[in-house]
């Protein structure tokens, strides 16, 4: 491999990068870069990729009170790049719109209304209007955008590639109202971007989230909840990715990793912020399954640690009681006696949560006459980073639980 390719590549996986940095910035922040702004009211932000089960926060890009009839009100909502899978459910300012989860896809241009009872109690008081957009290449513009944008919105704002979501809200001064103002917070539960899954699908222009096949067990069929099939996705997608081309990539040692996490169910749910440099988007993929890439006779390798422990000993002896001497025996910097485990708690909405190991540390254990951190003299926390994990956890002492969708 050519010197350059190789440093390039280096660059690319390099979290510490500052010349990398300098250098995404500067592709992203151009008129044709991910992050450039879309319209006139809107305000420039990277779209992010959401991959995964998740609950996405949304820019809003467009608002419009109509002229024609002031009584109707316009926004436009980017939620990601696309194509995704699905939007499953809205929020506005935590508060769900749709009457339950939606697990189907209609035509592109289909207007949900509040007239046909699709939306919680609240907007079917408002008259309210609602078009998804699941960010398709050839997607037209939206219909609903343009009956309400006064002419500004036509059918050249097609948003390629733009996961949207475009309400229209019949304006109320009521105070049961849930819109009142053209500012609001939306957030959208969706299933994210469709991946290639070289497993089982040799073309690399077949993408989807789930697999149809039956023959798949049912808890591995969703390709696009892979921490390492997203990874390879990210690595070599040329449109919000690094856009390596597989030929620098030991495609072999993504697929062994996809299996292993299948099997030991780690998933990934949560959004890649392209505002950030690469290397900072693939730590927080790698986060998921605490995996590492490295370079191998100059390709990118995807690898894993297949943790299995010993058993306790029964009887000790002289051999056993070296070898736990030798595993005790750890540098004061490397010993800790707290771990913090920072994840998206689903009972909170998906919001930040912190999980701690023990949950009192001032506990006594059975048996014992002081607590850890009694026993130690100090306190030493051990944070780990999961920003792209969801777990369920409703209190003080529960389990740690990887949520199932």
């Amino acid at each position: 491999m050519a010197v350059a390719t190789l440093t390039y590549i280096a660059l690319a996986i390099s979290v510490g990068s500052a010349a990398y940095s300098i250098y995404a910035a500067n592709q992203r922040q151009g008129p044709e870069g991910v992050g450039a702004k879309v319209q006139k009211r809107g305000t420039e932000a990277a779209r992010k990729i959401p991959y995964g089960k998740c609950i996405v926060d949304s820019v809003n890009v467009y608002n419009n009170i109509d002229n024609d009839n002031a009584e109707w009100m316009c926004n436009i909502f980017s939620v990601g790049v696309g194509p995704i899978h699905n939007i499953h459910q809205l929020y506005v300012n935590e508060n769900e719109v749709f009457a339950y989860e939606r697990n189907t896809n209609l035509a592109d241009n289909f207007v949900w209304d509040s007239n046909d009872g699709s939306f919680s109690d609240a907007y079917d008081q408002q008259r309210t209007k609602i078009q998804l957009k699941m960010g398709n290449e050839l997607t037209p513009a939206s219909s609903l955008a343009q009956t309400y944008s006064d002419g500004e919105w036509t059918v050249n704002h097609r948003g390629a590639r733009v996961a949207q979501v475009i309400i229209a809200v019949k304006r109320s001064n009521s105070n049961d109202a849930p819109i009142v103002t053209a500012k609001y917070a939306l957030t959208a539960k969706v299933s994210g971007v469709l991946v290639h899954d070289p497993r089982h699908n040799t073309d690399l222009s077949q993408k989807q989230f789930t697999h149809t096949d039956e023959s798949i067990p049912l808890e591995n069929r969703d390709c696009g909840r892979n921490p390492a099939i997203c990874l390879l996705d990210f690595i070599t997608d040329d449109y919000y990715g690094m856009g390596i081309d597989r030929e620098y990539v030991d495609v072999a040692s993504f697929l062994d990793t996809a299996n292993w996490t299948d099997a030991n169910q780690f998933y990934i749910d949560g959004t890649v912020d392209t505002s950030q440099t690469n290397g900072d988007c693939l730590s927080q993929i790698l986060s998921t399954f605490q995996g590492v890439l490295v370079l191998e006779d100059g390709k990118i390798v995807c690898k894993y640690e297949d943790v299995e422990l010993a058993p306790y000993p029964t009887v000790l002896d002289e051999e056993n009681i070296i070898a736990f001497k030798n595993v005790i025996g750890l540098s004061e910097s490397n010993y800790y006696n707290v771990v913090e485990v920072d994840y998206k708690n689903s009972v909170m909405g998906e919001k930040s949560d912190v999980y701690q190991i023990p949950s009192d540390i001032y506990e006594i254990p059975e048996g014992e006459t002081k607590s850890r951190v009694e026993v130690d003299g100090f306190l030493k926390t051990k944070n780990i980073s999961l920003p792209m994990t969801i777990a369920n956890s409703s209190g003080e002492g529960d389990s740690l639980t990887v949520k199932a969708f």
